[in-house]
């Protein structure tokens, strides 16, 4: 009998340590698990997982965000990536790094470094992801790739006496198309604003992927599009055109940002006495203006500014998390940057701090 208990004792202590080996290893993988966010502790820079652990210990000059598995670090003056073990993938030896955008990322090498933490010279390239110049280092400007192709600028080809984007180039260097213009953004939706008819005095339009104007150059600035309209302005104020070109938004506010989650920041008055508020796809007013600034609304929350403070309210207007912060950026995985005074730190969606501001 007292063997059968002894067993039984073994049997429960063995069940037992495997239970809390299994727990204990669970407890590990939520640390290295979900997307991971840059943080300062002490100077250095590392990462942390939505529960405010650190993954990647503290150990970088600087670090960005993730990017298709890629992370850019600076080591003294040089950028390289690392992945999410927080192992160096690319090594630091970049004067500048962008993030990847479908599978490559501009990077700038050749330069001299210079007082004000620049560079001098040196050109724009891109690499893959296992750090291989695949788009020759020879660009002045290289934006992020979208839909396939990046627009691009080279030295001599502005007509303003500096260089510009001018053109778009595929993934292997090439022309995507022979049309070129005097500035452009990045695709967005199938579509990119480009300016013709020279800087300073142009017009704005919009391309499609083969290069073929599409929208009339006729507005006096134009940004990209997003959920099926894009900002422009006309006559001094700003309103919203759909993919065909047609005004869906008539030119009305003097200031315009792009729609996020059904809504966009628009602004009445003057940048130093103006407020603003949010508007919807038909132009309605829907959170009233009187904030000093607003920010796109991202998980159901969009920062706002009320003085010198800043706060997050919802679709409804209502401020949920109260004008606290000196700085503050849209939530993004559950998680939002804010600052206090010259620290930063992690706030989730009820105000609480994952991450205390630190330096």
């Amino acid at each position: 009998m007292k063997r059968a208990i002894a067993g039984l004792a073994l049997m429960y202590a063995v069940a037992l340590a495997l239970s809390c080996s299994a727990y204990a290893q669970a407890k590990v993988g939520e640390k290295d698990a979900g997307p991971l966010f840059p943080v300062v502790q002490n100077g250095k820079w590392g990462y942390i997982n939505s529960g405010g652990q650190i993954v990647i210990e503290p150990q970088f000059a600087g670090v960005r965000k993730f990017s298709e598995g890629l992370a850019r670090v600076r080591v003294g003056n040089r950028w390289g990536y690392v992945d999410e073990a927080g192992s160096m993938v690319v090594k630091p030896t970049l004067d500048l790094a962008n993030d990847f955008s479908e599978g490559l990322a501009a990077v700038h090498v050749g330069g001299k470094p210079t007082e004000g933490g620049g560079y001098a010279g040196g050109k724009w390239g891109y690499i893959d992801k296992t750090g291989k110049m695949v788009i020759k280092a020879e660009l002045s400007l290289a934006e992020p790739f979208a839909d396939g192709v990046a627009a691009v600028g080279r030295i001599g080809k502005a007509r303003a006496g500096f260089s510009w984007i001018t053109s778009y180039i595929d993934k292997t260097g090439k022309p995507a198309f022979k049309s070129r213009f005097d500035m452009t953004w990045g695709f967005s939706e199938g579509l990119a604003a480009v300016l013709v008819g020279g800087l300073g005095k142009g017009k704005w339009g919009y391309i499609d992927r083969t290069g073929n104007m599409v929208i009339e150059a006729a507005f006096e600035e134009a940004h990209a599009f997003s959920e099926g309209l894009a900002p422009v302005k006309v006559g001094g104020k700003w309103g919203y055109v759909d993919k065909a070109g047609k005004t869906v938004v008539n030119p009305q506010f003097d200031e315009a940002s792009s729609f996020a989650e059904g809504l966009a920041g628009v602004r009445t008055g003057t940048p130093e006495t103006g407020k603003w508020g949010y508007a919807d796809k038909t132009g309605t007013i829907v959170i009233q203006q009187q904030f000093d600034s607003a920010g796109s609304f991202s998980e159901g929350l969009a920062d706002v500014r009320i003085g010198n403070q800043y706060g997050y309210v919802d679709k409804t207007g209502n401020m949920v998390i109260k004008p606290q912060f000196d700085d503050a950026t849209g939530f993004w995985e559950g998680l939002a940057r804010v600052k206090v005074g010259e620290k930063w730190g992690y706030i989730d969606k009820t105000g609480r701090y994952v991450w205390e501001p630190r330096e």
